[in-house]
């Protein structure tokens, strides 16, 4: 009695005792519908002439993309499938697949086949993505190095916004091309559009060099001299003027609606003047360009903004609710945080610009943003409260305040927050209008007026291995 063989595997191949196939002569090779070959191989009863049954071979892929020899030995005959495949399929294989093994006398068997096309070389992998300069930070790329760029807003002469830049890290920027000097004068024009003013006068990193009346940059990284555009006729040193040399340099740029009513400054549009140092006006607005080496650095987790502050890293998150002080201040710290003070200008901006993407799906052109301060005893002024944030270089007050909202009958106002306007505010200006993105002392049980109420929360960030 011959016991029928279970189910083997050989490789890919899968060999399967199926009865039903039978019918078939041995060594009858077919395709199905779905491109599968199907080779039978009966098994005979030598004594009785019969097919006991038939194993059914089998592979899931197409015949042309058979090219290795399998031999199988079956009930003491060994079936050499290379060749037998090359026999029955002739035209279907290439030349080296259909070659007989002289291990088994037999010779070469060329046939015909199809040239397979090519296949397209792949393509080139992506070169890996340019490292950027963090958040709030313009990159530029430079032949020297990755070099970052903000710019600071305040009517600021040169030395006072020196010592703003050296708050978050850098220092004040020379411009190393053209590329940069376009950066920061669109940058420029956007920060003035929300305040009205028309033309400001950007702080450059440069000064004079010593008996000449020529400049040098002086932020230790800027090179050349291909970035200093001049107006006509600068540097003039202002020959003649009692107010004595002028050894700072500044950028000169207008908004769109200045040429509704242009002045002196004409001749200068994004060129650059030099200047007195210890001027804050004339142009009427003055901003800062601040630039530093790019470095990697750690950063604040998902949903947080990062702040390099010299003290160490600061997270940021802005929530929206219309809530007071102390509601503001315990849902903060529900997200192991509390209400954060403003360290510097670039905080200042990170919150309003967050405020503003929150705003403005909802249709709301004006909010107030709590911050973590409160009052020194005994006096109107103000002190950050959230343990991190020192001095009072992100104390940016609208005008006249901290007032204590004299003879208001409220009472005295003990908290502060940040006003912030979105650009459609602009079309229908209230009382607001001179706080923009400004300090305002205030009542700490208010919930509106701003109709929109938000809040800064602040908690330390990850250690950073560089500081400032």
């Amino acid at each position: 009695m011959i016991v029928k063989p279970p189910t083997q595997h050989y490789g890919q191949y899968k060999l399967k005792p199926i009865k039903s196939f039978a019918q078939f002569p041995s060594g009858f090779i077919f395709v199905s519908s779905v491109g599968t070959l199907h080779l039978v191989q009966n098994v005979f009863d030598t004594q009785n002439s019969k097919i006991l049954y038939s194993i059914f071979i089998y592979k899931t892929h197409y015949v042309a993309h058979f090219r290795t020899m399998i031999h199988f030995k079956l009930l003491g005959a060994t079936l050499l499938l290379a060749s037998f495949f090359c026999l029955t399929m002739a035209g279907n294989f290439d030349d080296s697949s259909c070659e007989s093994s002289e291990e088994y006398g037999g010779g070469k068997h060329k046939h015909r086949h199809h040239k397979h096309r090519p296949k397209p070389p792949r393509p080139p992998p992506r070169p890996p993505a340019r490292p950027k300069c963090e958040q709030g930070w313009y990159t530029s790329y430079r032949p020297q190095g990755i070099w970052c760029l903000r710019v600071g807003i305040g009517k600021l002469d040169y030395h006072q916004s020196q010592a703003q830049c050296k708050t978050y890290g850098g220092v004040l920027s020379g411009l190393q091309n053209n590329f940069e000097r376009q950066l920061i004068a669109n940058e420029t024009v956007r920060q003035l559009l929300p305040t009205g003013v028309t033309i400001a006068g950007v702080w450059l990193g440069a000064s004079k060099v010593p008996g000449t009346n020529t400049f040098k940059w002086n932020d230790g990284h800027t090179t050349g001299t291909g970035g200093m555009f001049y107006g006509p006729g600068q540097p003039d040193n202002a020959k003649g003027d009692p107010r004595g040399p002028q050894n700072c340099l500044q950028l000169i740029v207008m908004t769109p609606a200045y040429w509704s009513h242009p002045d002196k400054w004409v001749p200068f549009v994004r060129l650059i003047d030099d200047y007195w140092c210890h001027m804050t006006h004339d142009p009427p607005q003055r901003l800062y360009a601040c630039g530093k080496p790019h470095r990697p650095r750690a950063t604040c987790e998902d949903g947080w903004l990062t702040s390099y502050r010299p003290q160490g890293l600061w997270c940021l998150k802005i929530g929206i609710g219309k809530l007071d002080y102390n509601q503001s201040q315990a849902q903060c710290e529900t997200q192991g945080g509390v209400l954060s003070g403003i360290q510097n200008d670039l905080e200042r901006q990170l919150i309003a610009n967050e405020t503003i993407r929150q705003l403005i799906p909802i249709g709301v052109t004006i909010a107030g943003v709590w911050l973590g301060a409160s009052k020194v005893p005994g006096t109107n002024t103000f002190q950050w409260n959230d343990g991190h944030t020192t001095g009072t270089g992100g104390m940016f007050f609208g005008p006249g305040q901290p007032d204590n909202a004299l003879r208001d009958p409220r009472g005295p106002q003990n908290c502060l927050q940040l006003i912030v306007m979105t650009p459609a505010f602009y079309s229908r200006p209230d009382k607001w209008i001179t706080f923009p993105q400004l300090i305002d002392d205030y009542w700490c049980h208010m919930t509106h007026d701003p109709p929109q109420r938000l809040y800064a929360c602040g908690k330390p960030g990850p250690v950073d291995n560089i500081v400032g």
